[in-house]
């Protein structure tokens, strides 16, 4: 967990805030990361109910 987090933060000083597209990227890439788990929960929940997504 913690080298991820390194290597988001040396990846946020080389991208190029300027450029729409670079950040976009990479705060969706860390978006996807912090959500995850809780997609992963709720997956697991609705599979022992029966939802299907």
């Amino acid at each position: 967990k913690q080298a991820r987090r390194v290597y988001e933060i040396l990846r946020l000083r080389a991208t190029n805030t300027a450029n729409a597209s670079q950040y976009r990227k990479y705060r969706l890439e860390v978006k996807n990361r912090l959500n995850a788990p809780y997609q992963q929960r709720a997956q697991r929940c609705c599979f022992f109910i029966g939802i299907q997504f």
